[in-house]
């Protein structure tokens, strides 16, 4: 179902249960208009950002996840705002945090190409960044091309891991062997 159904048969559905208010007051665990009222504002959210975040459970439209590093954030406090500047209250903003920065590809950490992978994340014109905490806050407008390819971003810089892990592991073995061969 498109969005625009989906929201005006939410709407529709939402007027019913206005109708009903006072005995849904009586009965909270029958109430749902507020569930009813965060899809839409959900869907709404949807359309400001001109992206379909697919299927999700209970959400509150000010703050909800989108993949495994994305968030979609309204009026966030950022930490340690590069240039020093805070988004609105009523802001809405994309947000891909790395709390973990190149931990996200293991426990060997490999700095340099975490750095080259935040950097590419930066050409899609964040509007805010938190560099020391690894957050890149985007616009509504920016918000969809860098939404469409955070996905092969990580399987790229995924598979660069491997390889870096590989290359690693082949001049550990190389040392290890020279040391064999040197009787040391």
């Amino acid at each position: 179902m498109n969005i625009q159904g989906e929201r005006e048969q939410l709407e529709e559905l939402q007027k019913a249960t206005d109708k009903f208010g006072d005995l849904l007051d009586r009965y909270p665990s029958l109430d749902t208009r507020t569930v009813i009222q965060n899809r839409i504002d959900y869907l709404n959210v949807c359309d400001m950002f001109d992206i379909d975040f697919g299927k999700t459970g209970y959400v509150v439209c000010s703050n909800f996840t989108v993949g495994d590093f994305g968030r979609v954030l309204l009026g966030p406090t950022i930490t340690w705002s590069d240039d020093g500047k805070q988004p609105k209250e009523n802001e809405y903003l994309y947000m891909l945090s790395f709390p973990t920065g190149p931990y996200i590809f293991g426990d060997h950490c490999p700095q340099e190409l975490f750095k080259e992978m935040f950097e590419e994340l930066c050409g899609y014109n964040p509007k805010y960044k938190d560099t020391n905490n690894k957050n890149l806050y985007f616009s509504p407008e920016n918000a969809k091309n860098i939404h469409a390819d955070i996905d092969s971003i990580l399987v790229e810089y995924r598979r660069k891991d491997k390889e870096y892990s590989k290359q690693r592991r082949k001049e550990e073995l190389e040392a290890e062997l020279e040391k064999l061969n040197s009787g040391q």
